[in-house]
Order: structure tokens, then sequence, then C-alpha cells
């Protein structure tokens, strides 16, 4: 700052001092006292710009950093569900925007579930630099970081589905309260989750709870009722206006008595031993409903068949025809 002052006002000082000396009556002296003036002028200019700028950008800065960050998305293929079961309370608000981890602090109780937010792969699963047991998921829209948690042993890469339980409410790691004490480890500040979510399009971290959906809402979560596969489950596709081996006479007709006109993308031909009405839940796909038979379809070494009831031109929106997809892709619901 002083060096600051001295660069505008030395040159000044200077130039007064030159024009009371006796050398100020001198031609070549006023000319260039004049060129000082005017030198000294348009630096005075130039600073008095470079410091506007500097401050204009601070209070930008300053008005971005106080204010709720944007959510690029309004999409509903890019919902993020809620990380409980039910609404638990929430004990922190927004919070750590000056350290760009901008998050809140929920809390269902010790050892609660907690449930991923997003369909996405685990792209951290262990400490961060400060000791909290840190699990991050992401997908193409939205990138979570839950912190303090008892975290699943996730491999990285591994697939997680919204609604999948990743792990239980901790108060592990290092941690402030509300009034900015710091709490440590498993003291003062109690069981709760620490989660930030950040927009993968902008980079910006943002205020999640206005977007938040329950179970009712949420498209590939597997419901209560459904049970994870034991073996992989081959799938494949059938169009009975196509004819086939899976469409006996009348072709309008599956095999459960239920006509296809009112169950395309819906219902599926499974094993003989699968009763009918039984729910074969795809994820990322949806849920297809046992309504039909062929003789191909059966259970095999490993594996179970299913074929989907599609139009020809969807044949394109589900695995490819003979796809193995593993347990942890698929579930059953026996009705």
């Amino acid at each position: 700052m002083i060096i600051a002052i001295l660069m505008v006002f030395a040159p000044a000082f200077i130039l007064w001092v030159l024009s009371k000396t006796p050398l100020a009556h001198s031609r070549l002296v006023k000319a260039a006292l004049l060129g000082g003036c005017g030198l000294y002028t348009l630096t005075i200019i130039l600073f008095s710009l470079i410091i506007g700028i500097g401050v204009w950008s601070g209070v930008q800065v300053a008005s971005a950093s106080s204010s709720s960050p944007s959510h690029a998305y309004n999409d509903s293929d890019c919902f993020l569900r809620y990380p409980y079961a039910d609404r638990v309370s929430e004990t922190q608000g927004p919070h750590g925007a000056e350290y760009g981890h901008w998050a809140i602090d929920l809390a269902g109780g010790a050892g609660s579930t907690v449930l991923s937010s997003i369909d996405g792969v685990v792209t951290v699963n262990g400490m961060d630099g400060y000791s909290n047991p840190t699990l991050v998921i992401k997908n193409e829209c939205h990138e979570i970081t839950l912190l303090h948690g008892d975290w699943e042993n996730f491999a990285i890469g591994e697939k997680v589905y919204a609604g999948q339980v990743v792990g239980t409410e901790g108060n592990m790691g290092n941690t402030y309260g509300w009034n900015g004490r710091f709490c440590g480890t498993g003291s003062g500040c109690g069981y709760h989750l620490h989660i930030n979510v950040r927009d993968v399009q902008t980079g910006a971290s943002f205020d999640p709870r206005g977007l938040w959906v329950m179970e009712d809402r949420v498209k590939t979560a597997v419901s209560p009722s459904f049970e994870r596969g034991d073996t992989s489950l081959k799938v494949s596709m059938y169009d009975p206006d196509l004819g086939g081996i899976n469409c006996a006479e009348p072709c309008g007709m599956m095999a459960s008595g239920e006509l296809v006109a009112d169950w395309w993308g819906r219902a599926a031909a499974c094993p003989m031993d699968v009763p009918f009405w039984t729910v074969i839940h795809i994820d990322g796909v949806g849920d297809f409903t046992c309504l039909d038979r062929g003789g191909a379809i059966v259970r095999g070494d490993g594996f179970m068949w299913v074929d989907l009831l599609l139009h020809q031109s969807d044949f394109g929106k589900v695995p490819a025809f003979g796809t193995l997809l593993p347990p942890e892709m698929w579930a059953i619901d026996y009705k």
C-alpha cells in the first residue's frame, strides 16, 4: 500500500519542486515539465482504472459466493432422490461456500439408513484429507458427496441406483457445529449426514432442497417388495405382429389371456415356473409383468430368461438381444 502511494505522489512532488527552481524558466525544462505532467496525468488515469476494475471484480466474486449457486438442469431424468426413506431433521442449512463445498447437514439418528440420491457410479469411497469417511457418486447430471457415514464396501466404478442403501448415518471424521465450533470425531456435533450436490454441467455446488423427490417419483429405485435376483437375467424381446415361436394364435392374446394391445412395453414372456403377474424390474429400463409363455423362454445354467413385449421400433431402447444382466441389475416381485 505504501509503495503504491509513493508511486502516485512522488512524481508529482518532484515536478512541483522542479517548477520552483530557476531552471523552470528554461524552454527545455518547461517542455520537460509539461511532458512530465502529461505522463503523470496518464499514469493516474491508468492506475485509477486498474483499481476500479479490481474493486468491481471483488464485488462480483463476493456476490457470487454469498448467494445460492445456480442449477443448470431442469430435466426429469436428472432427478435427486431424498437421501432417507422419510423426511428427517435439517441440523444445518447451506454452508461451506467459503471453502468451495456448499452443503447441508441432515440427521435421522444414529445408524439411520442413507440412500443414494442418483443412479450413478462410485468415484470415491474412503477418507478425505480431513479424515472424513467419504462416498462420492456421480452421473452425467450430478455428483453427490456424502460425509461422516459408515459406507458400504463399494468398489470404485461400481454402479449404484437411486433409493439404494449406501450406508448408515455416523459422526466419524472432523465436524463443525452450526456455530462454527469444532467437534472432532464422535463427539459434540452428534450423528448427521453432510451432503454436497454438484452440478456436473456447470461445476457448481448448489442447494438441492427444492429439487429432492420422495420414493413415489423415483424412476429406477427398486420397490421394497422386490428382491434382487440371485442369478443373471437373459434379456430378449419379441413383437407378436412379426409372428414367431412366441406368438400362439391368436397373436393378439398372451398365454395369461391378457390382450397384447393393453400391455405393449410393460409385459414379458417368462419361464413356465414363474407365476403370471410376477413383475421383473430391470434397472434403468422399467418393470415388466410376466403375462406370456414361450417354449424357448426357460431357466438356463446360472440365468433366467425373459422375453420383453415390445414393438420392433423399441428394441433399441432395451439391452441388446441375449444380454446377460448381473443380479445387481434386476429384481423380481412374486405377486
